[in-house]
């Protein structure tokens, strides 16, 4: 027995040790994961997008609706801007090219109120097609259901409304490829301050799916890709005025800023009065959507860097095809995204004649020496 005490006390101490382990281990509080990062476009509810690039009628299709004397009704936030006035030139073509016939076309001017008493004027129209972006959409959901009910085909550009189910109350939503924009942003960015440096962003401090999830595409982009260069401020704007004030209140902190960017281009404007303020000609200003004043200052070397722009004419095709589409049975689509690209000086006119699908404005171009 004397032979086998040493081994018995090593086999003893040894379950007792993997004894200890096993109760850690089961004790053990689980670790928190790590926050999963977002690195592409997904929908209001998560959906996972189909490009617009797939997305187009055979030529039965086409003979088909030809032949159903269709009727639209187009409800828009504006129809004034560039980004809408040519995503309803797209429309229309469509339209046209479908022989679909639009019979109410309605600009809110950006009032919630004002839309909604126009999205109940085209509905008593009976349209078979209904075009859309919903402002204050949760207070819409109840006439998209009845439009649905009535068996009119619904295509939402931008933001869904809640309580609607898809394809029941709506044929999809169609938007932009919006971590490709907040991509692009960053990159140009990164290039223009070739990879390191200080940058300011000003962000849309409201609940937006387009601009939110853009901001923050940007944010996560030079966040991971470019550790040199680093945000130093952030501030969250509404208005073309709060863009002018927080400008100026962070190159007052931070005088040293190589780079702004904004949210979108009618506030930009603010934040370009911001810097023509101050007299700073070396920060670069970085936004989306084309824009004839932002355009004069980048082709003179202001500040104006460069714009991220989507294609609104595409939009407004996509919009329709999906509307047809479910008009016809057939499946579609809960999201379609269209593509963006990078704008600078030397690309913008080829890139506004091909997105614009018109000439660049002769005042800009007299800009060009």
């Amino acid at each position: 027995m004397d032979k086998w005490t040493p081994i018995f006390a090593v086999g003893l101490f040894s379950m007792l040790g993997l004894a200890s382990l096993g109760v850690f281990i089961i004790r053990e509080e689980p670790r928190p994961l790590p926050e999963l990062i977002q690195l592409s476009t997904v929908g209001p509810r998560a959906e996972t997008p189909v490009t617009s690039d797939v997305l187009y009628l055979i030529d039965s299709q086409i003979k088909s609706v030809r032949k159903m004397g269709l009727k639209a009704a187009v409800v828009l936030h504006d129809t004034k801007s560039d980004y809408s006035r040519v995503l309803v030139k797209g429309l229309k073509h469509e339209l046209a090219n479908l022989d679909i016939d639009l019979i109410y076309l309605s600009d809110a001017g950006n009032d919630p109120y004002i839309e909604r008493l126009q999205l109940i004027k085209a509905l008593l129209q009976e349209p078979d097609i209904l075009i859309t972006l919903p402002l204050n959409q949760d207070a819409l959901s109840y006439y998209f259901k009845l439009a649905s009910e009535r068996n009119t085909s619904v295509a939402i550009l931008n933001n869904l409304p809640a309580g609607l189910n898809h394809p029941k109350d709506y044929a999809g939503v169609v938007t932009d490829d919006l971590f490709q924009m907040g991509r692009y942003a960053a990159e140009m960015i990164a290039s223009n301050i070739k990879g390191g440096g200080k940058v300011a962003v000003l962000y849309h401090a409201s609940p937006d799916f387009v601009t939110n999830q853009r901001d923050k595409a940007l944010e996560t982009v030079l966040e991971h890709r470019y550790p040199s260069i680093k945000v130093v401020a952030r501030e969250g704007i509404n208005s073309i005025e709060d863009a002018e004030t927080k400008t100026l209140d962070i190159l007052k902190s931070y005088p040293d800023v190589d780079a702004i960017y904004v949210p979108w281009a009618a506030v930009a404007k603010g934040s370009l009065a911001g810097l023509r303020k101050l007299n700073n000609k070396k920060t670069k200003l970085f936004t989306m959507n084309f824009d004839e004043e932002l355009s004069k200052d980048m082709v003179n070397e202001g500040n104006v860097g460069g714009f991220v722009v989507d294609y609104p004419y595409d939009i407004g095709t996509a919009l329709v095809r999906v509307a047809v589409l479910a008009k016809l049975g057939e499946p579609t689509p809960a999201l379609t995204t269209v593509r963006a690209e990078k704008v600078d000086k030397t690309s913008l006119v080829i890139r506004w004649r091909e997105i614009q699908h018109e000439e660049v404005p002769d005042d800009i171009m007299s800009e060009f020496k």
